[in-house]
């Protein structure tokens, strides 16, 4: 018996002896993973700070691009007004210009009516026609 023990003991210290080094094996393999996860969970927390300062860029651009494009409608707006009343000016223009036209042309038609009329009516009355003699015409006016 006194051979076992120290047999016993050789066995119990080499399987103690493999359950550390398993579980140092098992250690090492959990520390293993875990400072890889946490190497992949650094590096996409950086990832996703990244597309948060993309997106935060975006939305800063798409509203100074929104703002330009108001300012440009607005503009747009005026101008068209501003065209609107200049055509209406020319407009209010041409028709004044036509229509003093138009009265000038009644105006010139009806004085040579007036003098057709009266050239007429002195032949027939066998009255002198003074319109004929253009030096009188200034006295008539």
């Amino acid at each position: 018996m006194s051979n076992q023990i120290p047999r016993l003991c050789l066995q119990e210290d080499a399987i103690t002896a493999l359950v550390e080094e398993l579980c140092g094996g098992a250690v090492s393999a959990a520390l293993h993973f875990l400072e890889k996860e946490l190497r992949r969970l650094k590096e996409e927390r950086r990832q996703h700070a990244f597309i948060l300062i993309a997106l935060r860029d975006k939305a800063m651009r798409e509203a100074a691009e929104a703002g330009r494009r108001q300012k440009e409608e607005h503009r747009r707006r005026e101008h068209d007004e501003m065209f609107k009343q200049v055509l209406g000016v020319t407009q209010q223009t041409v028709d004044a210009y036509l229509l003093e036209v138009v009265e000038q042309g009644v105006e010139l038609a009806a004085e040579e009516d007036a003098l057709r009329y009266i050239t007429i009516y002195t032949y027939k009355s066998g009255l002198p026609n003074l319109y004929a003699f253009p030096c009188l015409t200034v006295f008539l006016s």
